[in-house]
């Protein structure tokens, strides 16, 4: 999809777009991870940093991917727009929050079952540090959507007006002839032609030129589009005999 595309209506403006992708990518990333740690494909204790010969607890640095995706998945929610055709957004926002509550239930389940397991305080602070994480999301998803100061909806970019062609059947006619104009135009809501007033936006008519023998008449054809747009115009020449 084409951003520039004047037919694509803009639903997130500055950096909305890249902050919503990587909120979202921040939960499925967090949902995988998670589930590494229940079912014991990660050592917790391994996560700690180590500094000189010290090595911290593997709740400091879980507290803080937590802390930094529930940042950015806040952050995606406030990006999120709203209004006509942004369903796709809302759903998806959600989808991606529900699916760390559904990997929290469905690796608690395995990890419980499994008969080598054993409830661990360090893999339970996880889950409870986690747990909270989702909770966090799951609000700011529900607030986002009754908020309407942070929505970055953008006014869809209307198409300016384009005349394809504007013709008539003959150059030259005597004074007080009826010449057929013929014409085409893409985008456009409403048309008028000098010396007759308003026309569709698509052709062909029939028209007297206004003169006298010997003059030529300007003909003058404007197509409007919508609000904020362009008016397109093109004229043509008929020599009157």
């Amino acid at each position: 999809m084409n951003p520039n595309d004047p037919n694509v209506p803009g639903y997130f403006t500055n950096l909305g777009s890249h902050i919503f992708v990587a909120a979202q990518c921040a939960k499925a990333v967090t949902a995988a991870i998670v589930l590494l740690i229940l079912w014991d494909l990660i050592n917790i204790p391994v996560l700690g940093w180590i500094y000189g010969n010290e090595r911290s607890s593997a709740l400091l640095p879980t507290a803080i991917a937590c802390i930094a995706v529930v940042t950015v998945a806040v952050l995606g929610s406030a990006a999120r727009p709203n209004g006509p055709g942004t369903g796709k957004w809302y759903s998806n926002d959600a989808i991606w929050t529900l699916v760390i509550g559904g990997v929290l239930l469905f690796g608690y389940l395995g990890w419980v079952v499994k008969e080598d397991s054993s409830v661990t305080g360090l893999k339970l602070d996880v889950l409870i540090l986690v747990l909270t994480l989702f909770v966090a999301m799951l609000v700011a998803w529900l607030i986002a959507s009754r908020l309407t100061f942070h929505q970055v909806l953008a006014t869809p970019r209307l198409p300016e007006p384009v005349i394809n062609s504007f013709t008539s059947n003959v150059n030259t006619i005597p004074a007080g002839g009826t010449i057929v104009l013929d014409w085409r135009s893409t985008y456009g809501l409403e048309a008028d032609i000098s010396g007759h007033g308003v026309v569709g936006v698509q052709g062909p008519m029939s028209y007297r030129p206004a003169g006298i023998a010997g003059t030529t008449a300007t003909i003058v054809l404007t197509v409007r589009g919508g609000a904020g747009t362009t008016p397109a115009t093109r004229s043509i020449t008929v020599a009157l005999t």
